[in-house]
């Protein structure tokens, strides 16, 4: 799949290279490719940039771990893990002598419970606030999801993201902790960040029942070529892994062909 991705890209690369070569000629041709080039190669210096970020991340992650098996072992937090219920001048003040409580076991205890209640939740693609965020706050917008059209002859629409028509398997994926394994199926979820980006090579489309067109991962998808739909109302709730649907990403539009049986790692 990564390869037939590299190849697309490369072909959609050189036929909108062609196409300005035929427009443009002299002075501007050449001030056009030298522009293009110093672009690209700050385009790779920026996600050089990214990437060494990301392994910082990954060291200072490495760290507060250590520091609350350390914790643990004292009896200061139930387990390791509970570090990450802490925030950094909590942490801070463990060592600093600073904390105005020290019962960092209710502290965590608390915040599992309100963070338990936000998974819950249904969240906003986008609101508006004004005073105290937290408190008498009902400004909240319209999210930012299609509604299926009466009488359409599909079954769910989205706000299309990166064209292409392909029909394919569903795999439903909610969470780093479901089976990962993909071979070319349509991958579907509820939200994405960053860190499911390593997945789009194993797979042929993208279906988000939330996000924007604006996001990492969208964004990321259409530099792939990767057919896209995002803001899906209902998405998660009518497609289950190994149904077999036809995806639009210019219409932003998902047909069910077969909602039977579940087929793992089809190409």
């Amino acid at each position: 799949m990564k390869a037939a991705y590299e190849e697309r890209e490369h072909a959609m690369r050189d036929k909108a290279e062609t196409a300005v070569r035929k427009e443009l000629s002299g002075f501007k041709k050449i001030i056009y490719f030298w522009s293009l080039k110093h672009a690209r190669k700050a385009v790779k210096n920026r996600e050089n940039t990214r990437f060494s970020r990301t392994r910082a991340y990954g060291v200072a992650r490495s760290v507060f771990r250590a520091m609350g098996v350390d914790l643990a072992s004292k009896g200061i937090l139930e387990t390791g893990e509970d570090i990450w219920y802490l925030s950094m001048n909590e942490v801070w003040g463990i060592h600093q002598g600073t904390l105005p409580a020290y019962d960092l076991k209710s502290f965590v205890a608390i915040r599992k419970t309100e963070y338990a209640r936000y998974e819950a939740e249904d969240p906003k693609v986008r609101f508006q606030t004004r005073g105290a965020v937290y408190w008498k706050n009902d400004f909240l917008a319209v999210p930012e999801m299609a509604d299926v059209e009466e009488g359409a002859d599909y079954h769910l629409k989205g706000l299309p993201c990166c064209p292409g028509i392909i029909e394919g398997v569903v795999k439903l994926v909610n969470s780093p902790k479901d089976d990962l394994s993909l071979n070319g199926e349509i991958l579907v979820t509820a939200r994405t960040d960053p860190g499911w980006v390593p997945l789009y090579p194993s797979i042929s489309g993208l279906l988000v029942e939330r996000g924007s067109l604006l996001s990492h991962s969208a964004i990321v998808a259409r530099e792939m070529g990767l057919p896209t739909i995002v803001g899906i109302k209902g998405l998660t709730n009518t497609l289950k892994s190994g149904m077999r649907i036809r995806l639009d990403g210019g219409k932003g539009t998902i047909t069910i062909l077969d909602e039977s049986g579940v087929v793992e790692n089809v190409a």
